[in-house]
This record gives C-alpha cells, structure tokens and sequence, in this order.
C-alpha cells in the first residue's frame, strides 16, 4: 500500500528551513489502516527533493511544526485532522476545498485584475500538480537554463524541462538576442 504524502519530516538547513529544506520522498506504508489505493498516490520518482527558502519558509514551517508535534507520533510532515498521515485522496480534498475558497475571494475582489484571475481559474481545470508547473516556470524564467529547470524539478531527463523552456522569455529572448547578433555580424562582413 502506498501513499502519496510520504514525505518525512523534512532535514531543515538553518533554522526551521532559513537556507531551505531537503524532504526525502519514497515510498513508505505510513497508513495500514487504510484498505482502498487507486494507484495514483504513489512516488514517480523517489528523490531527495530540494525546498526553496524565502523570508517565509521558516515562519511557515515553524507553525506547522508546532501546530502537528502534538498530534502525530509519526514521522509524517502532512497528517489529517485526526493526526494520521494524510493520503494522497484526503490531499486532494483539502486541495479542492482551499481551490474553491481561493477562486470565491479572487470573484469578489474589488481588484478587476485579482477578480479577472478568479473568472480564469474558475473556467479551468487544474489541480494539485499547477504547483509544479508553476515551479517550473518560475525556474525557467529565473535561469533559461533546462538543466537547472530539470534539477530543480528532480527529473531523470533534460527533456522533461524543455517545454518550459519554450515557454519561458527569458529563453526567448536570449534566442533572439543571438539572432540579431548574427543578423548584425552578417551584415558586418559584407
């Protein structure tokens, strides 16, 4: 039986994760009590995965460590309301339920551009996953690099981060910088 949340209580660089946080993801039964598995709850690729600090992580951490210590005996970084290790399904209730509250703030916000935002995500399906593929554009548009994009993501292959790259600006923009340097130097030599 597998769980999708098995992530263990994370190795902390810094004080409650001030440089980041590094959370091994593998497989781990953290759950016998539970009988139904879908075979969507399992880990892809079992990794060391690193967690970006900011000025946040470890404010956000340091709550959330204090607020489940207490509850848990496990090992487990996500549990649910009754303290056990949360499962991928409880995951994605809590998923929707916040994605349904979020969306309700964003159409009744005075802001036209926050409320229009809201009339997007409404009309679109998207789910758990939209955190990585945010991720990854952030990534590709900080960097322009499809290696850095596909470590950071934890891929086994280059190829996995190319179509951010297509997507990202900053790659765009490079390529096209080189271009009118070529176009530039062409017209140089003649």
């Amino acid at each position: 039986m597998r769980w999708w949340f098995n992530f263990r209580v994370p190795y902390t660089k810094g004080s409650y994760g001030e440089f980041g946080l590094e959370l091994d993801i593998r497989e781990r039964t953290l759950r016998t009590d539970l009988k139904d598995f879908d075979g969507t709850d399992g880990v892809k690729k079992p990794r060391i995965q690193v967690v970006f600090a900011n000025r946040l992580l470890p404010l956000i951490y340091e709550q959330h460590s204090k607020t489940y210590d207490d509850i848990t005996g496990q090992d487990a970084l996500f549990v649910d309301k009754n303290g056990f290790p949360m499962s991928g399904r409880t995951y994605q209730q809590q998923f929707n339920r916040l994605k349904k509250i979020f969306i309700e703030k964003l159409l009744q916000s005075d802001n036209l551009e926050a409320s229009s935002y809201g009339l997007y995500l409404s009309n679109r399906r998207w789910s758990t996953h939209i955190g990585r593929g945010t991720f990854s554009n952030w990534i590709a548009e900080s960097t322009g690099n499809p290696l850095d994009v596909a470590i950071a993501r934890g891929d086994s292959n280059i190829e996995s981060s190319l179509s951010y790259m297509e997507q990202s600006e900053t790659f765009l923009n490079g390529v096209n910088e080189v271009l009118n340097k070529m176009y530039e130097n062409a017209w140089e030599y003649e």
